[in-house]
């Protein structure tokens, strides 16, 4: 009898402690006059689809990062110029990950609406949220398929980890199809099961219920609470370096065979460790492409001259994980493509 009295005690003390938090928690966003909605750090939540695993819905408005974030009806982020395409005028495709979707900025600070903007002229963005380089070769060759684009150019920006991601079959609870090398050649696995945990999910949405959840998981567990589904990865024994070279020779003939200027931007996280394998991959991706252009060493230049604090004023403050680039770190991108591929019109 003793012990269930203990036992009774121990729980109705820890509850009034976490009710007593949770009054300081609402109190403090109050006179802070600060929101309690978790969602301004959210990734961009896509639909589930059967071959890409995930991809953004069409005609879509969701309010994220304080803004308004859409697509057209392609499915595209609008870049705030034309909500859709003049099929007229040929456009230029901009291939990538969340750096091109712009994650934690506008629709008019991406940096495919400022290149937009500078050259006055259509700039898709293309770019999904979690893609490795395997998604963006596939999706790449849906979106060429529609000759309505019109497009006359494609520039593929990507991220280290876009290569490793290549090596995945299921990325934050989500399937995707991945490839691996047969006699040398790309053998594309499709989706077969859809890993999503909507039980975890459901448990994420009640508890951010609390204020004081909320900004607890905020603080310590940002990722995993605020990512579009649960962090479960499943990784396979494959070479993703090998892999995605396959990739970019492949590219490499479709730009050959279809007279497409395809060009190809590796760009670095702000945490990045590049190993010999990574430059190594990087030097044969120059040797393969002649497109292929790097702002990697103009960044560390700058780091080596001690512009860090220029630099880091390029990303995002926000909350999500990678250092996104921010209105700044989006224009000053654009501006170095635009200086690369040398337009003049």
């Amino acid at each position: 009898m003793k012990f269930k009295k203990k036992v009774l005690f121990v729980f109705m003390n820890i509850f009034f402690i976490l009710f007593a938090l949770e009054v300081i928690a609402v109190i403090s966003f109050k006179i802070s006059k600060r929101k309690s909605n978790p969602v301004k750090y959210h990734f961009y939540k896509n639909q589930p689809d059967q071959t890409l695993g995930w991809k953004p819905k069409p005609n879509n408005t969701q309010i994220l990062w304080n803004t308004n974030v859409s697509t057209n009806s392609f499915g595209f982020r609008n870049n705030s110029l034309n909500p859709d395409f003049n099929s007229s005028r040929q456009s230029i495709l901009a291939i990538g990950d969340s750096f091109t979707f712009g994650a934690e900025v506008p629709n008019e600070h991406t940096w495919p609406s400022f290149l937009s903007r500078k050259i006055k002229s259509q700039v898709i963005n293309a770019g999904v949220n979690g893609y490795g380089l395997d998604q963006m070769y596939i999706h790449l060759k849906q979106i060429l398929k529609d000759s309505s684009l019109n497009i006359k150019e494609v520039i593929i920006v990507f991220i280290k980890e876009d290569i490793h991601r290549t090596a995945q079959k299921v990325r934050d609870g989500s399937s995707k199809p991945y490839f691996h090398l047969n006699e040398g050649e790309l053998k594309l696995v499709p989706i077969q099961e859809d890993h999503t945990n909507q039980t975890v999910d459901y448990f994420k949405s009640l508890v951010m219920k609390s204020t004081f959840v909320s900004a607890f998981c905020e603080r310590f567990f940002n990722y995993f609470f605020y990512s579009q589904t649960t962090t479960y990865i499943e990784h396979l024994p494959y070479n993703s370096y090998a892999i995605s070279l396959r990739i970019f020779h492949n590219l490499k003939k479709i730009a050959n065979d279809t007279k497409l200027k395809i060009r190809i931007l590796p760009l670095n996280e702000h945490y990045d460790q590049y190993d010999q394998e990574y430059i190594h991959f990087i030097k044969e991706l120059k040797e393969l492409n002649s497109s292929y252009f790097n702002i990697i060493p103009e960044l560390n230049i700058m780091r080596e001259l001690g512009y860090k604090d220029e630099i880091k004023s390029l990303e995002n403050v926000g909350h999500l994980w990678h250092g996104h680039l921010n209105f700044r770190g989006n224009e000053y991108l654009a501006e170095t493509i635009y200086r690369y591929i040398e337009y003049r019109n």
